[in-house]
């Protein structure tokens, strides 16, 4: 004598320890973020020297000229790709509390530009006015 088995309802998947995964993950990541504001550096972006006739004056001890070769010119001597970084944080340490006028020549990066914020800031500066060298194109 065979005895059929009568047919198993199908289980659906339990979404209450889907949930309860869900919420341990919530909590933790809400735990571990950090909640500190960042270090924050004032940034202007200004026009060109020429076309700024109401800026103020900036001395050239405090201007800074990017190059597109990665080099630049601090306080018009020139420095090399490979130490600029150090350079630039040399300089910031002797007077922090200046305003640093940071001019870029037309093919410079924006991943120099932000290497230069960082080394800037590093140094202790918390103004920093941008100016396009070249001009500003839209």
């Amino acid at each position: 004598m065979r005895f059929e088995r009568a047919p198993r309802p199908r289980r659906r998947p339990g979404l209450t320890s889907l949930v309860d995964v869900v919420f341990l993950l919530l909590i933790f990541f809400m735990l571990v973020t950090q909640l500190e504001r960042e270090a924050l550096l004032t940034l202007e972006v200004g026009a060109p020297p020429s076309e700024s006739a109401s800026a103020p004056e900036a001395t050239a001890a405090d201007e800074i000229l990017l190059r597109a070769d990665g080099g630049a010119r601090i306080a018009a001597r020139p420095v090399a790709a490979g130490a600029l970084a150090q350079a630039l944080r040399d300089w910031a340490r002797e007077a922090p509390a200046r305003e640093v006028r940071l001019a870029t020549e037309p093919d410079v990066s924006v991943q120099q530009i932000v290497s230069a914020l960082d080394a800037l800031r590093a140094g202790g500066v918390r103004s920093v006015q941008l100016v396009a060298a070249g001009g500003v194109e839209g």
